[in-house]
């Protein structure tokens, strides 16, 4: 948990030094990890209209040939995600 407002904290609880309230914040839709019943292609990586990111599902299939886990892919699916949803306060 993060106290005293870090930089994901809405500047409202940074002035009142309170720890950062999750209910303020607003994530936009971006896309989603979806997953498939393709052999070697066990998830797909989609953008906010539905489509695929064609170079994730490049990477993923480069995963699952150099030996990786589905799991693997799974997990990179879901950190690439995060690394672009950047809350805002609501």
């Amino acid at each position: 948990m993060v106290r005293g407002g870090g930089p994901l904290a809405c500047s409202r609880d940074r002035d009142k030094g309170a720890g950062r309230d999750v209910a303020g914040l607003v994530v936009p839709r971006i896309g989603r990890l979806v997953e498939t019943t393709v052999t070697g292609e066990p998830y797909r990586l989609l953008d906010a209209s539905g489509l695929e990111v064609e170079p994730v599902g490049v990477f993923f299939r480069e995963l699952l040939a150099s030996g990786r886990s589905v799991a693997t892919v799974r997990s990179y699916g879901m950190d690439l995600l995060r690394m672009v949803a950047v809350p805002r306060c609501g």
